[in-house]
């Protein structure tokens, strides 16, 4: 963006300069409305010496130019403790007079928010959470509510036609930031190293927030500048967080700063109320989700904390060891659940354990099975308490008898549905790309054994077995088919979300699969009869009259779950789009940069996977073993796991039975290693993980 007048109203201040000479270097002019004269000067720019307040220089400045950026405030928490009156009157009133003016004169206006509207919300925080704020007697929230106060203002000016965008700010830091606003944490922590004495930890220092770098905070908002001006829809009228996500601990920060600067006097704790006065609450967790910025204008911060820290020391004028900051990089965990975790959910939860109904099929239960009959297009599904109780009640229903084929290639779950309906194991060899149950190995082992009754196939890692050929084998010797799609919420055969011809199909809702109810289980049963059974059998076997009551087992998802399953649900497609595309991402990586260290499982062209996990072959692993793989993994800070391990048939409790037969099983076993795949990543960590690789590959090849 180039060629615009810009006004910015408290423009003197940290970020207001930084983004003055970032409009000024893009080739515009700037005029800076402020109480007190900017740091700087330059041809490009004039300072006007007025207060927001003042209506006939704020109309004036706004009428001659072409967009406002509204940034003035007052600001700190001293400030919000000591005078919280004129807080409220310069942050309400400057905003009224101003965005009144943008309205006036059809000038687009991006509005300065903050994170503090947020108040004592201690979720990870996106643009619609609620702000949970103190009671009025407490002066230290006249801050967050004149800035939401604005906020309310700019939506309702917006009916009206004013086109406006609002940034909420993460503390920002950087350059620049200790000539004002002596109450951001950073610059107290810098005010201490400087003078020689111990950093300050507030109340513990167990508070927990995310820092923005400058640059980055004013590449985000000038992004959302020129797309405000341009007419674009997706930022119109609209509020975004500006933040990097990388939470840490105020006592974590000081000692990084100490560690970084070889601080002598190190760090000590002081009481909040002694340091900003009477009135004075810390917030435990305030950590932004920015998804919203990240689809809108393709933003994403890329200055990491250390880095930041040590520009932002530097600039200071404070010796730093650079060497410091090098620091083993966080874990990146194979596996770390998303719950969605929002206000109405809580509010929803809350509300369960006041009414004190929270179990014995109550209606949150019932309303999670119409939403996930609807969703998976079928007419009824049966919400239990876990996947494997899910296994182990259809299992019961069937009545088989005999012996039952299951890959050997699956998690114990399964095998122990088996056993405890009375049904011998017979493991079967699963396909060598897919890496799912083998149609012609069930059809040898069905002819080889006369008692087998049941056939349970198993979606591996999100990606479905060959149902077609499978149902074809089954239907041939008169099988039941039980599918064990504990994996499978979300993936599709054929365009299909439920697959016609299967007897019953489980899914899990575990907290580590793509449909998280923390735990819990979903069963899919076209036949009324057992169906019935089943939900009979749920509830202890219970029925009415009392007298029909058979045994049964306690498998009831209780309402807290089920409340967590909707939430989950609501926001399961948007989810099971990112996760595919990361997922696809990581796979086109390997293929590109990674030569042959690495094999795929295969997606078949006729289904598509969920990606509930990214799992890979290490062909080298056959004569090195697995264990060094791993261990280079860990040296990039990316947890790999084993999983579907050991195979089933290389249970101790089998003795020598059922091992032989299973060459690609024990090939998987001895070579497969999963990945970290998440609902929720960054691009940050997806980096990494392509460091990982490539890095991994490269030291084998040494």
């Amino acid at each position: 963006m180039s060629g615009k007048k810009i006004l910015i109203t408290g423009g003197c201040g940290f970020i207001g300069q930084h983004l003055a000479k970032k409009l000024i270097e893009q080739g515009n002019s700037i005029e800076l409305l402020d109480i007190r004269p900017p740091d700087f000067s330059s041809a490009q720019m004039r300072y006007i010496k007025g207060d927001v307040r003042d209506g006939a220089i704020a109309g004036k400045c706004v009428a001659g130019c072409d967009m406002v950026i509204h940034a003035a405030a007052i600001v700190g928490v001293e400030a919000y403790v000591r005078q919280p009156d004129e807080v409220i009157d310069v942050n309400v009133s400057g905003s009224k007079i101003i965005l009144d003016a943008c309205l006036r004169y059809a000038k687009p206006v991006l509005l300065t928010s903050t994170s503090e509207i947020y108040g004592n919300n201690g979720l990870d925080l996106d643009e619609e959470a609620s702000g949970v704020y103190g009671p009025p007697s407490q002066a230290r929230w006249c801050y967050a509510v004149s800035k939401a106060a604005c906020e309310h203002l700019a939506f309702g000016l917006g009916a009206k036609g004013l086109r406006f965008v609002i940034t909420r700010y993460f503390n920002v830091y950087g350059p620049g930031m200790t000539a004002q606003g002596g109450g951001r944490v950073l610059y107290r922590f810098i005010k201490a190293l400087r003078g020689g004495l111990p950093v300050p930890l507030v109340d513990g220092g167990d508070a927990v927030r995310c820092f923005c770098y400058i640059t980055d905070a004013v590449d985000a908002t000038l992004g959302l500048l020129e797309a405000l001006g341009s007419g674009k829809r997706e930022v119109i009228r609209r509020a975004f967080n500006i933040g990097h996500v990388e939470p840490v601990s105020m006592r974590e920060l000081a000692q990084r700063l100490v560690r970084l600067t070889g601080h002598a006097a190190g760090v000590a704790d002081v009481e909040g109320r002694a340091v900003f006065g009477r009135g004075y609450q810390d917030i435990e967790r305030r950590v932004p989700d920015v998804t919203a910025i990240r689809d809108a204008i393709g933003f994403q911060a890329g200055i990491s904390l250390d880095d930041g820290l040590l520009k932002t020391l530097e600039a200071e004028g404070l010796p730093v060891a650079r060497e410091a900051a090098v620091r083993p990089p966080p874990v990146i965990p194979w596996v770390r659940p998303h719950f969605s975790v929002n206000d109405a959910l809580l509010q929803n939860l809350r509300k369960l354990l006041q009414s004190g109904r929270v179990t014995n099929d109550g209606p949150a239960v019932a309303a999670f099975e119409r939403e996930a009959a609807r969703y998976l297009g079928v007419a009824d599904t049966i919400a239990v308490s876990s996947g494997s109780h899910a296994l182990l009640l259809s299992a019961r229903a069937l009545g088989c008898k005999g012996s039952a084929v299951l890959p050997s290639f699956s998690f114990i779950s399964t095998l122990s549905a088996l056993v405890h309906a009375g049904l011998k194991p017979v493991f079967c060899d699963v396909d060598p790309g897919r890496w799912t149950l083998s149609p012609d190995h069930l059809a040898t082992l069905a002819r080889e054994n006369n008692d087998v009754s049941l056939v349970v196939p198993v979606n591996s890692y999100g990606v479905p077995p060959d149902m077609a050929a499978i149902l074809s084998a089954a239907s041939r010797t008169g099988l039941k088919v039980l599918y064990d799609d504990a994996h499978g919420f979300g993936s599709e055969i054929q365009g299909l979300r439920n697959y016609p011809g299967v007897d019953i199909r489980i899914i899990s809702l575990h907290a580590t699969k793509s449909l998280p109810a923390v735990e819990g289980g979903l069963i899919i049963c076209a036949d009324k009869d057992t169906a019935g059974r089943i939900r009979q059998m749920r509830s202890h076997g219970l029925a009415l009259p009392r007298e029909s009551s058979m045994p049964g087992f306690n498998c009831r998802m209780d309402e807290l779950r089920a409340t967590i399953a909707s939430n989950s649900l609501l926001n399961f497609d948007r989810l099971l789009r990112q996760r595919s595309g990361y997922a696809l991402r990581l796979r086109a990586h390997m293929e590109r940069r990674c030569g042959n260290f690495f094999i795929l499982q295969q997606l078949p062209g006729n289904a598509t996977s969920n990606h509930t996990n990214l799992a890979v072959l290490v062909p080298a692993a056959a004569t090195a073993g697995i264990q060094p793989v791993i261990e280079m993994f860990a040296s990039f800070g990316v947890e790999t796991r084993r999983y579907f391990y050991p195979p089933l048939h290389k249970l101790e409790y089998l003795g020598n039975k059922n091992h032989a037969g299973l060459p690609v099983t024990d090939r998987l076993f001895e070579t497969l290693l999963c990945l970290p795949l998440h609902s929720n990543m960054t691009e940050l960590e997806l980096e990494r993980i392509e460091r990982a690789l490539t890095g991994v590959a490269g030291m084998q090849d040494k």
